[in-house]
């Protein structure tokens, strides 16, 4: 079907037709025919090492972000400003390992990841925040259900030599 396929992180669609997704092989794919068929449209410096360790966002139209994360290997938060024509890898904290991000609008965001880490930005992405280690466990998503409430969840990662397998939610009434 003319489809670039590999193992996946991440999908965000814009419309019914118009969508993006990641790939454990760095790619950020778009399709324009509701997922029929997908082209390879960037190489981010990023990578995931299973589905679900990556997370696309768009806080409009726009503007998108993708944060994600291999082990300590790679890693990008990658931002479009053109509806994700162009992409670009941001720079972030030497020890920021991101897997999901939320973004409140075009300009303030919360990045979580491996090491429990909490990073933010008021800036569109230009600078973070140095991450915080808020949980002995990683990170995997953050969720808001409005400005002021949000959810992390985490939990058990086999490649940090953790024994204890349980999982963590984190809540916060304050952003």
């Amino acid at each position: 079907n003319g489809s670039v396929m590999s193992d996946h992180s991440s999908i965000y669609f814009l419309n019914p037709t118009l969508g993006y997704r990641s790939t454990m092989q760095n790619w950020i794919q778009k399709t324009i025919d509701t997922g029929i068929t997908w082209q390879n449209v960037y190489n981010s410096t990023g990578g995931s090492f299973f589905p679900g360790t990556s997370k696309m966002v768009f806080p409009n139209s726009q503007v998108g972000y993708l944060a994600q994360s291999r082990f300590s290997q790679v890693k990008s938060i990658t931002k479009t400003l053109d509806g994700g024509i162009t992409w670009n890898d941001l720079t972030i904290p030497s020890n920021l390992f991101p897997y999901s991000c939320n973004f409140f609008n075009t300009m303030s965001g919360i990045c979580v990841g491996r090491f429990g880490g909490v990073s933010r930005t008021a800036d569109g992405g230009q600078t973070w925040t140095t991450p915080d280690s808020i949980s002995n466990y990683t990170l995997y998503d953050i969720a808001f259900v409005n400005d002021s409430i949000g959810y992390i969840v985490g939990g058990f990662n086999q490649y940090d030599n953790s024994s204890v397998r349980k999982g963590v939610i984190l809540k916060t009434i304050d952003r």
